[in-house]
């Protein structure tokens, strides 16, 4: 059950950033300010790697998301990947783009694509801030 909520939370979080493009915007709305955005998912990034993501999580993220949210996968996969990648050297790539919340609220968003360079490889998180920079989704991929 859990993998599933997570899998179609993922699914969500990757519609949301490749159908930008297509339905959504690109431009950040005014009320984002891209280099605060990109420090922001840079400190929570950080903060991972230190403390852990369920805590920084729990910190961060919107209550009303944070209910929704597949923790205990969301955990564990981080893990799997973190080890996998041996330790971190860099951020090497970032992206931010605006983007209208899925549900008829079409509150802006704005989704920051991070890659971190590795020993052992890449990871590449992907970010999801409202106005008032909490998160409201957090997604690792190799």
């Amino acid at each position: 059950m859990k993998r599933k909520m997570l899998s179609i939370v993922l699914c969500v979080c990757l519609v949301m950033l490749f159908c930008t493009g297509c339905f959504g915007k690109t431009k950040l709305n005014e009320g984002y300010d891209k280099e605060e955005l990109l420090a922001e998912a840079e400190s929570i990034i950080d903060a991972v790697h230190i403390d852990g993501v369920e805590k920084v999580l729990k910190e961060h993220m919107r209550e009303d998301y944070l209910e929704k949210y597949p923790m205990d996968d969301t955990v564990e996969d981080f893990e799997n990947l973190r080890t996998s990648v041996g330790p971190f050297i860099s951020y090497t790539q970032t992206t931010v783009i605006g983007q209208d919340s899925p549900d008829d609220k079409k509150e802006p968003f704005a989704v920051v694509a991070v890659t971190a360079t590795y020993e052992d490889g890449e990871l590449l998180f992907m970010l999801t801030f409202d106005l008032d920079l909490n998160l409201v989704s957090f997604y690792v991929k190799k």
